[in-house]
């Protein structure tokens, strides 16, 4: 595994895993099951994945050794249009997602060897509650809360809940 852990939370779901290896990149379910899989980009993904609303569809965003900036559908898999992106530079930090100018779209910070760019994502976004940074906030500090509850069981006789699964993150 190339880049740390990115979480988060898919409606249905609960909590996605995402991370990657080599030029591949993976998102697992909380119980283990495969969620999706991002295409094989050809070169390693140096960069943590990071998360953002886009138009209404969450999407995960990284960068690569190539220079090209990735933006993938997290429940498809599908490049976001004109994606990726190539530059001239190795992408070696993880992205951040913000609104830096206020307009109410989201910028795609990335840094490489040689620069800091920064992409204009032209549609409406939201990066408030998603793993938009590396480490999940402003911090660094890896806190993730999740807002889907994981615990299953049914009612007994006595209206008592029997917990077949718990699963705590």
């Amino acid at each position: 595994i190339t880049t740390e852990a990115s979480i988060i939370d898919v409606e249905g779901v609960g909590p996605v895993i995402f991370f990657a290896s080599g030029s591949m990149g993976y998102a697992i379910e909380a119980d283990g099951a495969q969620y999706t899989d991002l295409e094989d980009n050809g070169a390693e993904i140096s960069s943590s994945i990071t998360f953002a609303n886009v138009g209404g569809t969450d999407y995960a965003m990284f960068g690569d050794e190539s220079g090209k900036a990735h933006m993938y559908n997290i429940n498809d898999g599908e490049p976001y249009i004109n994606f990726p992106i190539s530059y001239s530079f190795p992408f070696k930090g993880s992205p951040t997602i913000l609104d830096t100018d206020g307009d109410g779209d989201l910028e795609l910070l990335l840094g490489s060897t040689q620069n800091l760019t920064s992409i204009d994502i032209k549609a409406s976004g939201t990066n408030e509650g998603y793993w938009n940074t590396h480490r999940a906030n402003m911090q660094r500090t890896e806190y993730f809360v999740s807002s889907i509850n994981l615990i299953s069981g049914d009612l007994n006789s006595d209206g008592i809940l029997n917990i077949q699964d718990v699963i705590i993150i």
